[in-house]
């Protein structure tokens, strides 16, 4: 024969059960909302973004799988030459609602006239030296791939951010 249990017992346990389910509940809610993937899919930059100026035009894509591409398109010199493009894509985590931490994986250099120079160096690079493309990418941009850079932009808009050199961006998509 079964026992029972008494109906103080039962109140308690049932009150446990209850605070020990809230308590999963709010916890499991935190980490969804606390989780990078979660951040960057509320990242208020999500999307493509683009700006031009004397210095060429240039693309931003921030994904909201936490990667970004960006790509400058190089005018020529005062004497004509010297254009091209240049592209690079790395991850991002957002650190705020518009500030981020980034990481460039790749970039690539092409200039007009055919050939590109890449870092990590591709075997369809122009003849250089070693690490010719990584020094580019360097010279060009001011870091390195594999260097973590922190940026922050200032929202003027739903579609419109200034950067934290005072460059104004606009948002395509």
């Amino acid at each position: 024969m079964m026992k029972s249990t008494p109906a103080h017992e039962r109140t308690l346990a049932g009150r446990f059960g209850r605070i020990t389910r809230r308590f999963a509940l709010v916890g499991f809610v935190t980490l969804l909302l606390a989780s990078p993937a979660f951040a960057r899919q509320n990242f208020v930059l999500v999307g493509v973004w683009q700006r031009a100026d004397a210095n060429g035009s240039f693309t931003i894509v921030f994904n909201p799988d936490g990667t970004y591409q960006s790509s400058w398109a190089v005018p020529p010199n005062a004497s004509g030459t010297g254009s091209g493009m240049i592209q690079w894509r790395g991850v991002y985590n957002g650190t705020g609602e518009s500030s981020w931490a980034s990481r460039m994986v790749a970039f690539q250099f092409c200039p007009s006239g055919g050939g590109c120079v890449s870092c990590p160096p591709s075997p369809s690079d122009l003849p250089g030296p070693p690490g010719y493309g990584c020094s580019v990418a360097k010279n060009f941009l001011g870091f390195s791939v594999g260097e973590q850079v922190n940026s922050s932009w200032e929202m003027a808009g739903p579609n419109q951010a200034v950067d934290q050199w005072g460059k104004t961006w606009y948002r395509r998509r």
